[in-house]
């Protein structure tokens, strides 16, 4: 008999609960396959599939969650943003990711704070500041 998707909800909630974080991915693929246009699901997949070293596959989710019209869009930006970062040491798309969120809610202080961070770990040459 065929899963429903809340059969697989349930099940891909289950696995994460309970620290099985491939078969979650596995239970949240399956649930999209039948109910594509799920905007939160995707960013719950793209948070789990950073989680499980999937950093490609997690920017792929995140953005279809966006194109969705995700609740909380700046949240996803963020996330992206940490990913090109810290996961794939692409630092110059990291930021046009915080501008975006920053574009979104400029009042998101986790953005910022992940900007500045962003601009020290450049150092003064890369972030615009200059010595005297």
């Amino acid at each position: 008999m065929a899963q429903s998707p809340e059969d697989w909800l349930r099940q891909a909630l289950d696995h994460q609960n309970a620290g099985r974080l491939e078969q979650a991915v596995a239970a949240f693929e399956a649930l999209l396959a039948l109910r594509p246009e799920l905007a939160d699901v995707w960013f719950d997949l793209g948070r789990l599939r950073r989680r499980i070293g999937r950093h490609e596959a997690a920017l792929d989710a995140y953005d279809r969650a966006l194109k969705l019209g995700v609740r909380g869009p700046e949240e996803a930006r963020l996330n992206r943003a940490v990913i090109l970062s810290e996961d794939l040491h692409r630092p110059d798309e990291a930021e046009a990711e915080l501008d975006k969120a920053l574009k979104l809610n400029p009042r998101f202080a986790p953005a910022w704070l992940n900007l500045g961070n962003l601009h020290e770990d450049r150092g003064p040459a890369r972030s615009g500041a200059r010595g005297l």
